[in-house]
Formats: C-alpha cells, sequence, structure tokens
C-alpha cells in the first residue's frame, strides 16, 4: 500500500465513525501552559467547548514557563514537563480536584539542572524528552548542551528518599555523554526504554560527525552508566530524505518504536523483529505520510494501538492514525484531526509534548523470582519484579496490567514481556500458590492456583505477547468474572533451551486483580 497524501480539508472527515478519546496532556511553548484535552461528550474530537482547558498556567502559578517542550504523564496523576530554558524537569498535580495545578503546592521543580539546583551536581542545560519506567522507579531525561555549558547527555534520576524530587545526593547522574566535545556532533532529543529493558534515544546532530537516528544504550558491565566499550550501538537509521529533523521517540504497547521526522513529513514505525539488536529490512515502514505542510513534534500511543500526533502548522492540531488494516500504513480513512485550533475555542499556540493520562495500574504484581520470595529452582534468579531468569533474559518474564478492570468497561490487557519468542499460555486462578511466594514448576514459580481458567496462548514476537488481542473475548467474560472478584493472573511461557531443568517452560510474576462493578 502506498503512503497516504491528504490535505487537511481531507483529513478532517477521515473518520467514518466517532471513536472515544482518551484523556491527554499536551504542552505549549508559545503562551506558556499545558493543556489537559478530554472528549467530555465522546463525539470523537476535541473541539467542543470545556474539552481543552488550561492545566497549568505560568500566569497564574508560581513557576516560569521558558520554553516547556517535553511532556510525561506519570502513574499517580503527576504530569512532568521539560523546560529547556529553565533547565528544569517542572511537576504539575491536581490536588484538590479543581481542575488545574494552578495552586500553591500543586507545581515544583521535580529537577533542577541549574548550576547548584541539585545535590548531584548533575547540569541539565537543554532538557527535551523525557520517560519514566514504571518497572525501575528510573526518570530518564534527554537533554542536549547549550553550546558553551553542560554535556550533551542522557540523565537518570530517581528519588531515593520520597521526598517528590531528584534533587538530593546521589539522586541524578548523567547515564551516558556524547564522548567527544559539545557543538553539535549530538544533539539527544527523546528517550525511552524498550520491553528488554534497554534505554533507547533519539540523537539528531547537526554536523554531520554522527548519524542520525535511534541509539541503544545497555550498562553491561553494572557499573552505572552506558559510557563503557560496546554499550551503546546504532539501533536504527531512517532511509536518507531530504533535510530530516527527529525530535521524538515513542515506544507502543505492542512493542512498536515510532518516530516523527518533521522536516518530512514522516512517521517511522519500526521493532526489531528478529531480536539482533539492530532495524533491517522489513522491520520498518514509512507509518504516515501528511502529504501537506506540518510540524509535527510529538506523538504517544494509546492501549488501542491508536497514535496521538502534536501537530504545531499550520494550525494546531492533534491527528489520530489507527492501522485498522494492521498493514503498517496510514491509508484512507485511518487518519483523523480530533484537534484544530481553528474549530476549537481553546488555542494551543504551539504544541511540542503530547502523552496519555496514565490509568492507575489495575492489579498487584506478587510472587518475584528476584530472590524475595521462594528461591527459583536452580539459581536462575530474575531482577526485581519479574519472574526467573530465562535463556533470553536474564531479568526474568515481567506480566503487567494495562487498562480498567471493570466488568462495565473492560479494558483490561495483560502484557507479558521478556520472554523467548515462543508460545506464551495466559491464565487466570482463583488462589494464588504457596501461599503467595510461589511453588517451583519448571524453570520457575507458579503463583497462580485454585480453580484455572485458561484465557488464550499467544505467540512471542520481539519477547512481548498480550491478551486479549482484537478477536479475543475480554478478560471479564473469558475468566468468567463478576464485580468484587479477587483473580490471580500469569503467564506460562515456552522455553526450549537446555537452562536449567529438563523442563522446557517457565513463568512470568503474577498478579492480583480485584474486578470493579
Amino acid at each position: 500500500m502506498k503512503p497516504l497524501h491528504l490535505p487537511l480539508s481531507v483529513l478532517l472527515l477521515a473518520s467514518s465513525a466517532a471513536a472515544q478519546i482518551p484523556v491527554q496532556y499536551v504542552t505549549d511553548a508559545t503562551n506558556d501552559n499545558v493543556w489537559r484535552c478530554a472528549d467530555l461528550n465522546a463525539d470523537g474530537d476535541l473541539n467542543d467547548p470545556g474539552e481543552v482547558v488550561v492545566f497549568y498556567s505560568d500566569v497564574l502559578g508560581s513557576i516560569v514557563l521558558g520554553n516547556n517542550v517535553g511532556l510525561h504523564a506519570g502513574p499517580d496523576a503527576t504530569v512532568y514537563v521539560t523546560d529547556s530554558t529553565e533547565d528544569c524537569v517542572l511537576a504539575f498535580r491536581d490536588f484538590n480536584g479543581d481542575g488545574n495545578a494552578n495552586s500553591d503546592g500543586e507545581h515544583w521543580r521535580f529537577f533542577d539542572g541549574r548550576a547548584g539546583g541539585n545535590a548531584s551536581a548533575v547540569l541539565m542545560p537543554a532538557a527535551n524528552g523525557l520517560y519514566f519506567d514504571r518497572n525501575t522507579g528510573v526518570w530518564w531525561v534527554a537533554s542536549s548542551n547549550s553550546g558553551s555549558t553542560g554535556n550533551d547527555a542522557i540523565l537518570r534520576l530517581v528519588d531515593l528518599n520520597g521526598d517528590g524530587d531528584a534533587n538530593d545526593a546521589g539522586e541524578a547522574s548523567e547515564f551516558w555523554t556524547f564522548p567527544g566535545s559539545p557543538g553539535g556532533d549530538s544533539l539527544p532529543q527523546a528517550v525511552t526504554v524498550g520491553l528488554d529493558g534497554a534505554v533507547y534515544f533519539m540523537d539528531a546532530p547537526s554536523s554531520g560527525l554522527r548519524q542520525k537516528g535511534v541509539y541503544r544504550l545497555q550498562d553491561l558491565n553494572s557499573d552505572g552508566d552506558a559510557m563503557d566499550v560496546g554499550e551503546e550501538t546504532l539501533f536504527f537509521v531512517p532511509p536518507f530524505t531530504a533535510t530530516p529533523f527527529y525530535w521524538c521517540l515513542e515506544l507502543g504497547p505492542d512493542g512498536w518504536f515510532y518516530t516523527a521526522d518533521t522536516g518530512n513529513e514522516i512517521v517511522w514505525r519500526f521493532r526489531d523483529l528478529n531480536s539482533n539488536g539492530v532495524i533491517g529490512a522489513g522491520e520498518f515502514s514509512a507509518f504516515y505520510t501528511v502529504g501537506s505542510a506540518s510540524t509535527m513534534w510529538d506523538l504517544t500511543v494509546a492501549p488501542d494501538g491508536s497514535v496521538y500526533v502534536s501537530d504545531f502548522a499550520p494550525t494546531s492540531r492533534i491527528i489520530r492514525l489507527l492501522d485498522g488494516d494492521a498493514s503498517g500504513v496510514i491509508g484512507p480513512g485511518e487518519a483523523t484531526v480530533v484537534y484544530d485550533e481553528a474549530l476549537s475555542p481553546s488555542v494551543i499556540g504551539n504544541g511540542r509534548g503530547i502523552d496519555l493520562e496514565r490509568e492507575l495500574s489495575a492489579g498487584v504484581a506478587y510472587c518475584y523470582g528476584d530472590g524475595t520470595g521462594n528461591a527459583c529452582p536452580c539459581g536462575n534468579v530474575g531482577t526485581a519484579g519479574k519472574g526467573c531468569a530465562n535463556s533470553i533474559f536474564a531479568s526474568g518474564a515481567r506480566l503487567e496490567t494495562q487498562g480498567a478492570a471493570s466488568i462495565a468497561n473492560d479494558t483490561l490487557a495483560l502484557v507479558g514481556t521478556r520472554m523467548p519468542n515462543s508460545s506464551a499460555l495466559y491464565f487466570q486462578g482463583t488462589t494464588t500458590a504457596g501461599g503467595g511466594p510461589g511453588v517451583v514448576f519448571g524453570d520457575g514459580l507458579r503463583c497462580v492456583g485454585g480453580s484455572v481458567i485458561r484465557l488464550g496462548t499467544k505467540s512471542n514476537v520481539a519477547g512481548l505477547s498480550r491478551y486479549p488481542a482484537p478477536g479475543d473475548q475480554p478478560v471479564s467474560v473469558r475468566g468468567q468474572n463478576a464485580a468484587g472478584n479477587v483473580r490471580y493472573y500469569q503467564v506460562w511461557y515456552r522455553n526450549a533451551a537446555a537452562f536449567c531443568t529438563p523442563d522446557t517452560f517457565n513463568l512470568s510474576n503474577g498478579v492480583e486483580l480485584t474486578w470493579a462493578p
């Protein structure tokens, strides 16, 4: 299928049916605002009165916004924003429930990257994209030097003492810095964490010394950084186009990465399908081509696979992309402008960072193979929050939940990661096994017991699978659940390598959740 080339007027009519839009936040670098966008009347757009409102304004709040560019919604209803002029990561949270974060105590500097701003003495002269890894509790920030101050770096931030910031001693460090001198040879723009636990970042250098593309970082020797030989590798360079400019990088729940080439109005999609550490032929596509003037700053991916793009020119707009036919390319009827400043009473001047409001996790993880519970069968200890180690991922497999466990509105998804590319059985039980810590089973620990229902068997691709997939029954239906049921979930996957016991299977951690009405 050829890439889509449609003008804005056609895109506005592209949706054949209204779709509920998830709540999202956009940071506006022109008006110095953070906006909250919600489809209140469920008509499939954000253009009606009251649907795009100011969540934070530096006219009403006490923190000045200079060039607020990056945005990530945390899992605790806090919205985090990078400001490349203020050299800070700012935090916003509506504690009093009035719909904004303008009141005293509702906004603060989560990380102050100015000279003397933090006890770790880490400078952050031009913060761009940021990402929170909920598996580890670590914040990652892509920062470029200002021409004379600081390094081109990927920063690691963590709130060790739980005081709401990363400004205390030992809470900030440079995980990676460009080995040469500052000056355009490296310009980190965005960062995320892959399903394999590696850190990926978009670099858009201007000098020509280094390729523009996505780089992969991994702390192979566990010394706390990725600055040793072999710890940085080139992961993906999009096919050559004239005047490319890349600012964003996003990982979808299905394992596909996305980035927007603002210079050529193209969104690229890519995934390491053969797990060889580099994107090759057949592993990427020109997912979306605008075909008209645009400035796509950032994008975010919803649980249903929809990609929401923040576009600045010729007018501010938010475009929803949904690959309904799974072709890997957005075709006719699959791109919809859901917000346009010409149609809305609220004008987002320059929408830069965009992210979806995070739903609190539906379940609570338990029964780990990390040494905190029962011992793994052959000393194959995984890392925190995961199952016992397998032959491909020493960290072990992880099961987590996304969406809502509600009988009336079941959007629950069970997502398994860090497994070999084999079969994976998702199953549900009515009790824990072994009283909670699990019992040895194959190369891992079985965490689920009681009356067991097999939800479905999936094939892992790039170490990932999920239930339900399109066409599957919701978990509430397949699991025969009712409101108030407490249920336990786990993934049982094939690991045929001669790795641990003579058995050829292993399991993830368990997840407990209670079904809401």
